[in-house]
């Protein structure tokens, strides 16, 4: 899990680096999608052959792939005037 902290931490610096640099957010937030629902399929098609806290953490990536998803829908509105 060591290779998933370093990814973490990339794309959290990212991402607290999109919240001063208004382009850089749907960059920022796509690859943190990306990333969320990467770890999200493999945890499902290993057909429950996992720790619980490899469930722990899907479970909490289902909790911030839906905070990405408000904060990119909030941002696309705000861009657009909506």
């Amino acid at each position: 899990m060591r290779h998933r902290g370093i990814l973490l931490g990339l794309v959290g610096a990212i991402l607290i680096y999109s919240a001063f640099k208004r382009e850089f957010r749907v960059v920022a937030v796509s690859t943190a999608l990306v990333s969320k629902f990467a770890f999200l399929f493999l945890t499902l098609i290993s057909g429950g052959d996992y720790s619980p806290e490899i469930q722990r953490v899907a479970l909490v990536d289902v909790g911030a792939t839906l905070g990405l998803v408000v904060a990119l829908v909030l941002h696309l509105s705000a861009k657009r005037g909506l």
